[in-house]
Formats: structure tokens, sequence, C-alpha cells
């Protein structure tokens, strides 16, 4: 921090926010008093995600919070394997402990619209992934099936989840099924593809003390059909965003859209077949410790559990897509 930002750090805190293993977060408090977040990324980073943020600001997104550039002028640095980005701290809470305000819920409707519309300078748009329906994560849980079929576990976690994976195998099973069968739908239409910030669920949107709405972890940014980010409404990610009264004010804000009712069944599918995908390879993992693991077992049972919201969701979607209940604009 001294070197790369010129701040002399006093106090450094974990947090423990978020559930991607590959991402660390801190609360930095310098010498002055002035407090930062700190992001450190290991594995896969794509600069772009970063180096955007102070452009789409600059551009009229004012839900970003632009990170705060190193000594030499760049928005991010690297500490061995670790991107290293800074931010100005904001007081507030996620969109999963704060409900949003009715106003609030507009402006995201709002800022998702401006974002979807923005062209970006061409050499940062091409360092952005295009959407291109990998069957990835897919086939990491067919893999992750086998294995509970065919392996006996001698490790507690191990075995635990390969059982949970047996108990609910028709249901896993058919979510892959439906998730391959709409990507494979999707992959002979060609839908317009917008800048999309591709995880935009509650945990994603911030709420500050003053009232103030932040967009938040731009990892993920896509070029994708605007489903992509659309499916989060009123999908339950988290058991929350799942009202109507919310998807109406949202699309107040957002603006009356032609919704594509296989790519909102498909996102709502793959992101339930990625979550199992991450959790049950995390409590695998070798790497992580046994706090980490067991958590990532909790996380997936809480996530195929019997009724569970967001299957209950995804599923309601693809039905109202077939029977062509879904194919009217939102509004």
């Amino acid at each position: 921090m001294r070197d790369a930002y010129g701040v002399r750090a006093a106090e450094l805190a974990y947090l423990p926010i978020g559930a991607d293993r590959n991402t660390a977060a801190y609360r930095l408090v310098a010498a002055d008093g002035a407090a930062y977040f700190l992001k450190l990324r290991s594995g896969p980073f794509n600069p772009a995600s970063v180096e955007i943020q102070p452009w789409l600001r600059e551009h009229g997104l004012a839900q970003v919070i632009e990170p705060i550039s190193t000594v030499a002028g760049q928005p991010w640095t690297r500490v061995g394997e670790y991107a290293v980005v800074l931010y100005p701290f904001v007081e507030g809470q996620s969109g999963m402990q704060r409900p949003l305000s009715d106003p609030q819920w507009i402006e995201l409707g709002e800022a998702l619209k401006r974002l979807h519309g923005m062209g970006l300078p061409s050499a940062t748009g091409e360092s952005i992934p295009r959407e291109a329906y990998a069957d990835h994560f897919r086939a990491m849980v067919r893999g992750f099936m086998r294995q509970a079929e065919d392996t006996v576990f001698d490790d507690p976690i191990a075995g635990d989840l390969a059982a949970m994976l047996r108990a609910r195998r028709e249901t896993v099973l058919d979510l892959v099924s439906r998730a391959e069968l709409h990507a494979t739908a999707l992959k002979q239409v060609a839908l317009e593809l917008v800048l999309c910030h591709a995880d935009i669920h509650a945990a994603n949107v911030m709420v500050a003390d003053d009232g103030r709405l932040f967009i938040v972890d731009w990892d993920t940014l896509l070029y994708a059909p605007k489903e992509r980010d659309l499916m989060f409404i009123g999908a339950g990610v988290g058991r929350v965003w799942r009202d109507e009264r919310e998807r109406t004010l949202f699309y107040t804000g957002y603006g009356a859209t032609q919704v594509d009712p296989t790519a909102l069944a498909y996102y709502r599918y793959e992101r339930i077949v990625e979550d199992i995908a991450e959790y049950a390879d995390q409590a695998l993992s070798s790497d992580a410790d046994e706090t980490e693991r067991a958590r990532a077992l909790q996380r997936l049972a809480i996530q195929l559990e019997p009724g569970n919201v967001v299957i209950g969701i995804a599923y309601a979607t693809d039905a109202a897509g077939a029977s062509g209940l879904g194919r009217k604009p939102l509004s």
C-alpha cells in the first residue's frame, strides 16, 4: 500500500464477504484515519473489469465506486500472484441485508438500462468476453454426479456431499439437462449482445448509509443478451428479490422491454448449475480449510433443499415461456 498507493496502513481487517474463493476483501485504515476497501484477486483476472470502472462512472453510471489510482496512475496493481484493487470504503449494507426502497429499485432499473446501452472504446471492449453458452459448469456437475455414484469417500465432508448429490440426483441432472437444452437453442439464434454486469444479485448491490446506491464486484463483466442481468430480478437468489412489486418498480426504471423467454429460463437454470458446481468444488477442495469446506456444503444443502425458491422460480420461468406467457414485454 505504501509503495503502490502512497497509503500508510495502520489497521487491516479481513472481511468475510462473498462466496468467491479467488477473492479476499479487507477494510484498511490508514495512519491518517482514512478508510479503504482493499480487494485481492487470485486466479483468472481480466484487467478490463477494473479499467472500465472509471470510464463507466465518467459516462454517467453514478452507481460505480471508482477505484483509487496507484501513484503510477493505474486503477490496479499486482503483488505476487494477486491483482490488487483499492477503493474508498463506503459504509453501508448489501441488498441481502437491507431491502431496496421503492426509489432505489427504480434507480437500479435505470442504471442497468444505461449500462446495457453503453458502447465501449474499442480497445477496452475487445478485452471483454462474449457469451458462448459454455458447458463448463454443466460438465463439472456431471463429473461430480459420477463421483458421487462411483467413489467411496473417507473424508466426512466429501461423503456427505456425495450422499446429498445422490439423494437429489434426479433434480440436479434435470437442471443440467434443461440448461443444456436452452443453451443449444440459444446458440442457433442471434440475440443482441449488450454490456452486462453478469452477476448482479442482491449481494452485489450496495446501499450506503447515506442512501446512495452502488453496483459492486465487476469481475464477471460480459457481452451477453440483456437477460443475463435481467434474470436476477425476481429470481430469488439468496432468498430475496422475488417480490412482484419489486420487479414492477425495477421495470419502471428500466422501461418496457421484450424479454426472450428461452434466454431468461436458461440463465436461471445455469445460475443454479453454476452454484452447485462451485459449492461442490469447494467442499471437495484440498486447498480449503475445514471451515470453508463445511460452509460450502451447507450452502449447497440450502440450494438443493426440497422446495427451494430459486429452483421453483427457474421452473416457473421455463413453464411460462413454453406457454407463451413469457413472451410479452416486461414493464
